[in-house]
């Protein structure tokens, strides 16, 4: 007769350990959301930031297009 090596678990234990790894789960879905929310504020406020610029787009003598990003047009 051959000898199985068979842990039995209690009940309780599965449970605790099911819960608590939902639990982890859940917050590292929360700290990823958050995360994303973060990036979204930054995102959102260097736009904001972006559309008091103007964009200036001129001619030189060689006839090469250029283009500078300033918070005031200097462009001739």
């Amino acid at each position: 007769m051959r000898k199985t090596n068979e842990t039995t678990y209690d009940w309780r234990v599965v449970v605790i350990e099911l819960i608590t790894s939902a639990l982890l789960g859940e917050m590292e879905k929360e700290k990823k959301r958050k995360q994303e929310t973060k990036l979204d504020q930054f995102m959102t406020k260097k736009t904001s930031e972006m559309s008091n610029y103007k964009i200036c787009i001129s001619f030189d003598l060689n006839q090469s297009l250029t283009g500078l990003i300033t918070d005031e047009c200097l462009c001739l």
